[in-house]
């Protein structure tokens, strides 16, 4: 889910490895999270912390300002996301991208995320895509 403008990675596939990277592209806020800290229900990941790794490095090196967050529960996640907001607003960046890597589900008409301390006991627990998008 992103926020604003898209960046296609066709455009910067054919560029030549001595090139600096681009500068004061925008901002990125990347999520994968591998590890589960819950319930059995929900089985640990093999490639989403990895996976957003690199998209996390593909993304600096076209000029993002990359906040990257690997296993981090929701707290440290929202903590991060909200410096990740203030930036964006303090800089006036206008291409923003959002990746996130790791378990969703869809309930009562949403798409969720869950961090690695969901519990399905728990109330407000998972953050749907759309509170992103509103936090934005």
């Amino acid at each position: 889910f992103i926020k604003t403008n898209f960046l296609s990675p066709i455009k910067y596939q054919n560029q030549p490895m001595s090139d600096p990277p681009i500068t004061n592209r925008g901002l990125a806020f990347v999520i994968g999270i591998d590890t589960y800290d819950c319930d059995e229900s929900i089985q640990n990941l093999s490639t989403a912390a990895r996976d957003a790794t690199m998209i996390a490095e593909k993304l600096s090196m076209c000029g993002y300002k990359v906040t990257l967050t690997i296993n981090e529960n929701k707290k440290e996640i929202e903590e991060k996301f909200d410096e990740f907001k203030i930036n964006i607003f303090e800089n006036n960046y206008i291409d923003n991208v959002i990746y996130f890597a790791g378990h969703g589900c869809f309930n009562n008409k949403a798409q969720h995320i869950l961090f690695s301390d969901f519990k399905k006991t728990k109330d407000k627990t998972p953050l749907t895509t759309q509170d992103f998008n509103n936090n934005l």
